[in-house]
């Protein structure tokens, strides 16, 4: 019966071929395969391994071989032996084949493969047929995909895509035809893969959807670069033992000859609208996850490569008194408490727009929201459509320098009188109609400087309003800001509005990749 080990099942393994091992001056060894490394320590265990080594080399049933040893180092042999098959450095027994082990890509599958010999001898009866590939991109891959061994190399000429779709390698073999790597191209990038696992339907459409460029028009020296990457990851694709249901990880390179890899993310273009209760807005309870913490888990969405907004970061923008940061397109400039929740800022600002140009919703949007909550991307919606409400700020207008009372709104206010010798003004409007008990404050500190801010109270209000106003004067560009914040942490106070139920209809916007990595989209539509 198979045992398992670590993550090897098998009724024998062995150390990799390229595994070696290092003494570490008596004070333990190091043991690896070029990308990770098991250590034991002390004298103890340098001995115990030079002990188990050979065997290991050779071949063992793990179950038999750790029965043959002292009752007293059994549970350290079987420890070891466990943590060399996670890191891969123990693979499945394979009996001697004398042609496999002369396999021109041998080396390179005994560092990649668990089974070796097997993975060569498929790559020996693999033809490969490549469509799309012209000019200097398939001179490199015909030079380079025939040093690899495969049974035969040969191009498809009848697509009428030729040169323009995504390049497309397939391999034939008595197991049948499927797609083994895959060759795009998108903005400066060329992309290849998948390097860690197959093929499968959806990932390789949602590649090609990506892939918007022709990846034969590269030059020569780029050329061989990405031929050499499809060889290596045509390879990888004879690996019968990779645990990977679907490969997601391709390697980008630029026309510099920078490469390296990459996950792929497949953002939807297309939503699936589904209606949202009031009561699902409710906040979380427990601690709020960090703002550093939100940036990182969205980082996907601005990868240079895959990405669909370009990121946002402080660059020489002033930080006092309020952070600010600026798109990696420089199209928009974010304004937060701190540079981190500018840069979050920013990055909302970016994705309603990338919302709203790469998704192709089966129903109109309304007044959208984008955050990385779906309470937050709500908020935001209500926002929007409270402001495209001018008949409701038909109210009477106070202006008072009453309504910038707490702490927060003081100092904010202090800051651009003092700092910034701006001077201020802040107006507040009590909506009227269905908005009713709901506050709009503006603070002007001139020369278009407005801050826009909704609140259940005045002086919550203030504090947004005069952020926004103290950031579009501190950077001296109104236009790449906003006068409202899209993540102001007061618009979720909005969501406890009594009248919320009955006036509003929230829908929630589902689209893959988007949801995934911190992008949750929410419509609000008044309600007739």
């Amino acid at each position: 019966m198979d045992r398992q080990l670590g993550s090897v099942t098998a009724t024998g393994v062995q150390l990799r071929a390229t595994v070696s091992s290092r003494d570490m001056e008596g004070r333990g060894v190091a043991i690896s395969a070029g990308g990770s490394a098991v250590v034991i320590n002390g004298v103890h265990g340098v001995t115990l391994w030079h002990a188990v080594e050979p065997h290991l080399r050779r071949g063992v049933d793990p179950a038999d071989f750790v029965a043959t040893l002292p009752a007293s180092a059994r549970s350290t042999v079987r420890s070891l032996m466990s943590e060399l098959g996670d890191h891969g450095l123990l693979v499945g027994y394979e009996a001697e084949d004398d042609a496999a082990a002369a396999h021109p890509a041998i080396d390179f599958l005994r560092r990649v493969s668990r089974a070796p010999l097997a993975a060569a001898r498929r790559t020996a009866s693999t033809s490969l047929t490549i469509t799309g590939a012209t000019d200097d991109l398939a001179d490199a891959l015909a030079a380079q995909l025939v040093l690899c061994g495969f049974a035969a190399v040969e191009f498809d000429g009848v697509d009428d895509r030729l040169g323009h779709a995504p390049v497309v390698i397939r391999g034939a073999d008595d197991q049948g035809r499927r797609t083994l790597v895959l060759i795009g191209a998108r903005a400066g990038s060329c992309a290849v893969g998948p390097i860690d696992g197959p093929v499968d339907d959806t990932a390789g459409a949602d590649f090609r959807r990506w892939a918007t460029d022709a990846p034969s028009s590269i030059g020569p020296n780029w050329a061989a670069l990405v031929a050499g990457q499809t060889a290596l990851a045509a390879l990888r694709a004879m690996d019968t033992t990779s645990d990977a249901s679907t490969g997601n990880t391709y390697v980008t390179s630029t026309a510099e000859l920078v490469a390296e890899p990459r996950p792929f993310t497949a953002f939807a273009n297309r939503v699936e609208p589904e209606a949202l209760r009031v009561a699902e807005l409710a906040v979380a309870p427990g601690p709020e996850t960090s703002v550093p913490d939100t940036l990182s888990s969205m980082e996907a969405l601005w990868d240079p490569v895959f990405g669909v907004v370009s990121g946002a970061v402080p660059a020489a923008l002033p930080q006092q008194p309020v952070g600010l940061a600026v798109s990696g397109d420089a199209r928009v400039i974010g304004i937060g408490t701190s540079t981190a929740q500018a840069r979050l800022d920013a990055v909302a600002e970016e994705l309603g727009s990338a919302w709203r140009s790469l998704t192709l919703p089966s129903v109109p949007l309304g007044h959208l929201g984008v955050g990385p909550t779906t309470t937050d991307a709500a908020a935001t919606a209500f926002v929007a459509l409270l402001e495209a409400d001018e008949g409701a700020r038909r109210g009477v207008v106070t202006t008072s320098g009453g309504a910038a009372i707490t702490s927060t709104a003081r100092w904010l206010a202090s800051a651009a009188v003092l700092i910034l010798g701006r001077e201020v003004s802040v107006e507040s409007t009590w909506l009227t109609g269905r908005w009713s008990g709901i506050a709009r404050v503006v603070a002007d500190l001139g020369d278009g400087a407005q801050g826009v801010a909704y609140g259940l109270r005045v002086e919550r209000a203030a504090e947004g309003a005069l952020l926004r106003a103290v950031g579009r004067a501190q950077c001296g560009d109104t236009a790449r800001t906003s006068p409202l914040g899209a993540l102001w942490s007061g618009n979720r106070e909005l969501l406890g509005w009594p009248g919320l139920e009955g006036a509003v209809q929230f829908s929630r916007l589902h689209a893959g990749g988007w949801d995934e990595h911190g992008a949750l989209a929410v419509t609000a539509e008044a309600v007739s």
